[in-house]
């Protein structure tokens, strides 16, 4: 009988078609024809923010958990460089993330812990979503035994956040509130993991960037 729902898998697999959607139309695509690409594309960050707060409330072992996403990070940072910006990749966004929750929760001393913490969120700042991804990924860790907190909270910060950019920079940025569609897919989800393919998930990332970097050199 299927489970109801979307599992963990499930979830995963929205976000990297999602990804690979936005990626295809911020690359080759000028606006307004990208539009539609980037607006499907904001599906992926909160998704993915949420499933790495789940990923870190379930782990067995979390250094061997930051372990595998530093380097697959690394590997990725090429490929993100040749085809997006020279900022960090997404995943150095949810490694920081990770590493906050770590120094929250395992340092003793406040004072030491929250002075690392500060030295992250500024890292944080040289990285694809920025502070905002790494602020997601709390937002869904502190709040994961109340969905309705989850999703407020969540909801709150991105309005007043992308109603900001509208306001102070450009109308453009009004594309980010389709990352509140996310939340649907987010209150689907049925706490089970689906099939198991982690490393698939890990080497998606970087192998699509490769692929486009390709595919741009050779239309060049």
């Amino acid at each position: 009988m299927k489970t109801k729902g979307l599992t963990s898998f499930d979830l995963k697999m929205i976000a990297i078609i999602a990804m690979v959607i936005d990626h295809i139309g911020h690359i080759f695509l000028d606006y307004p024809l990208a539009i539609p690409f980037r607006v499907i594309g904001r599906l992926t960050a909160p998704i993915m923010a949420f499933l790495i707060a789940e990923g870190y409330s379930h782990t067995k072992n979390v250094n061997k958990y930051m372990l595998r996403m530093f380097i697959f990070a690394l590997i990725s940072q090429i490929p993100y460089m040749l085809v997006i910006n020279n900022n960090l990749n997404v995943l150095f966004t949810y490694l920081i993330a990770i590493g906050i929750l770590e120094l929250f929760y395992k340092v003793k001393d406040k004072v030491i812990s929250f002075a690392f913490i500060a030295v992250l969120l500024a890292i944080s700042t040289l990285s694809d979503w920025g502070m905002t991804g790494v602020l997601f990924v709390l937002i869904f860790h502190i709040f994961r035994k109340d969905k309705l907190k989850q999703i407020l909270c969540f909801s709150v910060f991105a309005i007043i956040k992308y109603a900001h950019l509208c306001i102070t920079s450009s109308l453009l940025n009004a594309i980010n509130f389709a990352i509140l569609l996310a939340i649907i897919f987010i209150l689907l989800y049925n706490n089970k993991r689906g099939k198991k393919m982690k490393y698939f998930f890990y080497a998606f990332y970087p192998a699509h960037l490769m692929i486009l970097a390709i595919i741009k050199f050779l239309i060049k």
